[in-house]
């Protein structure tokens, strides 16, 4: 990389693509910045643009304005079919991600989380915990904050926990975590990776460049992980809810971590209020990651006590005339959703639908008879998904939010789910999960008041 001067151009003008070129324009590189949408949606960015005084193109991306580049930022969700990203290919242009840019720079150990479901939530707790215990925290990367975006305030005696995508880890050359978790490998992405086979190949290399000094850790049940683990090069750890693993594991409903051979009980499982077996999972994998940071087990089990969760993932919104209604629209996945619904103890209407992602919808045949009650589908996806469960469970089609959730309060009765868990992405409907799952609360909510 050329440190001072060197020609680089962005592409892409979201939260990632503003901060890394604001940051090169910091640090003496001559950037630009390439986006195919239109510019009427980026006012705010361009004007950001414009007085750093950084060149932009928008509502399209062209060749000459990419090729004399030295080097290539792209953002996460630029897919690999993008015009820039085949200039840049042929014109034989260095193509990084921008987290291997923030690598660059920080001085910082890193503890990198990836995986298809849990990311969040075990990024999010092992800052929370690392910060309980009086260390300096910096929480960042895909969970909403870029890397790049806190690099400046980032100290050597920080630990960055960083929440990381395939889409990030596919343009990595030297990006290496201290500690790589790699939660789960479910069907996800491809409408972005050409198969599996990809998607899997992108993951693991959160594994790519770690040596012996550093720490792996995999989940010891997840059968797609097992082919990578014979090429990780770091110290290897397991998490486990079924077998007693060198990690982190449950025995007689106790938790236990086993460094260097030797278990100790972590004594938390009374204190526990996330729900679901997926969030033991999420847990075991954070207990590891802080163990190896020495963390004393009061604080651990002080933090995991006072840990609600995330918003919009398997979020209590109101209890409605004995209807429990639950914001999960940060489950994106076929997985994520089957492990929400299971995560109910009662039946469930299902609210789901949007930009599908190459999802094989029939998965969530694998629920229990008669754990659906009513699918409610809405967005793009809603006829695909109709087809693939046909038989499941009576479905109806909605053309928003508000009357999805109006639909659904008309079927539910005391001891009944709805559940609104989109298996696809928001990107027909809203700007993103956030906004739908905000909808769908002022919606219930609204519901609720009016009672």
């Amino acid at each position: 990389m050329h440190l001072k001067g060197g020609r680089v151009t962005v592409i892409g003008l979201g939260k990632t693509g503003i901060s890394s070129a604001v940051f090169l324009k910091d640090h003496g590189y001559s950037v630009k910045v390439s986006e195919s949408a239109r510019g009427a949606d980026f006012k705010d960015s361009l004007s950001l643009l414009k007085k750093y005084g950084i060149r932009y193109e928008t509502g399209g991306h062209t060749q000459d304005f990419i090729k004399e580049s030295d080097f290539v930022v792209t953002s996460p969700g630029v897919r690999l079919d993008s015009k820039a990203i085949l200039w840049a290919r042929e014109e034989n242009i260095k193509i990084i991600s921008e987290i291997e840019l923030a690598y660059k720079f920080c001085p910082a150990p890193i503890i990198a989380v990836t995986g298809t479901n849990g990311k969040s939530t075990v990024t999010t707790l092992i800052g929370k915990i690392l910060t309980d215990a009086n260390r300096s925290a910096v929480v960042c990367g895909n969970i909403g904050v870029p890397f790049i975006e806190k690099i400046p305030s980032i100290k050597k005696e920080d630990i960055v926990a960083l929440e990381v995508s395939s889409f990030q880890l596919m343009f990595i050359k030297d990006f290496k975590a201290h500690i790589a978790i790699l939660l789960n490998i479910s069907q996800n992405h491809l409408d972005w990776h050409k198969d599996m086979a990809n998607y899997i190949n992108a993951k693991s290399s959160i594994f790519k460049n770690q040596t012996k000094d550093d720490f792996a850790v995999l989940n010891f049940n997840c059968t797609s992980l097992a082919t990578i683990r014979d090429s990780i090069n770091s110290k290897l750890y397991y998490f486990s809810l079924e077998k007693k693993v060198e990690g982190a594991y449950i025995e007689g409903k106790k938790f236990y971590v086993s460094l260097n051979g030797v278990s100790r009980e972590i004594n938390i499982s009374s204190q526990i209020p996330l729900k679901g077996k997926h969030n033991l999972e999420n847990i075991l994998a954070a207990l590891i990651a802080v163990k190896l940071y020495k963390i004393k087990n009061g604080v651990i089990k002080k933090s995991i006590a006072n840990f609600k969760g995330l918003e919009h993932r398997f979020e209590p919104v109101a209890l409605i005339e004995g209807v429990k209604y639950i914001n999960d629209s940060k489950s994106t996945t076929v997985d994520a959703t089957l492990k929400a619904v299971n995560t109910c103890d009662g039946k469930v209407i299902l609210i789901a639908g949007g930009r599908d992602k190459g999802s094989d919808f029939t998965l969530l045949r694998n629920l229990s008879e008669n754990k659906l009650k009513h699918l409610v589908l809405i967005g793009e996806a809603k006829e695909k998904i109709a087809a693939s469960l046909d038989g499941l469970a009576p479905a109806i089609s909605c053309k928003s939010i508000k009357e999805a959730v109006l639909v659904a309060k008309s079927m539910a009765t005391k001891g009944d789910y709805v559940l609104l868990s989109p298996m696809c992405t928001s990107f027909d409907m809203f700007k993103n999960f956030e906004e739908r799952g905000d909808i769908f609360k002022k919606a219930v909510l609204s519901i609720k008041n009016s009672l």
